[in-house]
């Protein structure tokens, strides 16, 4: 479980406009926050399950929570380059009363020119590989402590929007799961307020985003 903890806060959520603005790798520039919630959950954007995104005004995200998986993450930038990711999970698989809270702390140590995450290594020794084709595609490689190739996950976009997501797994067999994103809709200023997501067995979840602007 501790190597797809990083897909909570190092893959995270992808940019959605319709529009193409200056700079399509940094497309959520002007949100301030952005709540996203399950469609179909009855207490709608008052529920308790939620990720709510921070973002400073040129669209990079400051700090996420994570309701759902009980995990916070916080983003630390310096020069424009992000540099740690926190990650602070009180989430217990056994009893949540006695769950312990746990840390644990990315290390960025190479960003490509515009600030992004190139390579990493937790605080667990385990190591991570980012790369990027244009502002389309990005992937993710986890290795283990000791060099092991783990899994990996793909995001396709189209115009800065999410629309496939391949994750594979290396151990103890490779296989692989591919989500869709279908049925985007947006606000005034072009930004997802709504999408689904199609799970490869063919159950859709929609999701929607209330969205603050600076």
């Amino acid at each position: 479980m501790k190597y797809l903890c990083l897909f909570a806060f190092c893959c995270l959520l992808s940019c959605a406009t319709k529009t193409k603005p200056l700079d399509p790798c940094f497309m959520e520039a002007g949100i301030k926050t952005a709540k996203s919630f399950d469609k179909d959950n009855p207490l709608g954007e008052k529920t308790e399950k939620y990720m709510l995104v921070e973002y400073d005004e040129q669209g990079k995200p400051l700090k996420v929570v994570n309701t759902i998986q009980k995990m916070k993450s916080d983003y630390i930038y310096e020069d424009g380059k992000l540099k740690y990711v926190i990650a602070t999970n009180s989430m217990s698989d056994v009893d949540e009363i006695k769950a312990e809270v746990r840390v644990d702390t990315l290390f960025i140590t190479k960003n490509d020119d515009k600030g992004r995450k190139l390579e990493g290594v937790g605080g667990n020794g385990v190591k991570y590989e980012f790369s990027y084709v244009g502002c389309e595609q990005e992937a993710t490689i986890i290795y283990d402590e000791t060099g092991v190739k783990r899994n990996m996950m793909q995001l396709f976009k189209e115009n800065g929007n999410i629309k496939k997501r391949v994750t594979t797994f290396y151990y103890p067999g490779e296989s692989s799961v591919t989500s869709k994103y279908i049925d985007y809709k947006f606000d005034s200023k072009g930004h997802w307020i709504e999408r689904s997501l199609e799970r490869q067995n063919g159950t859709i979840e929609t999701e929607l985003r209330v969205i603050e602007y600076y």
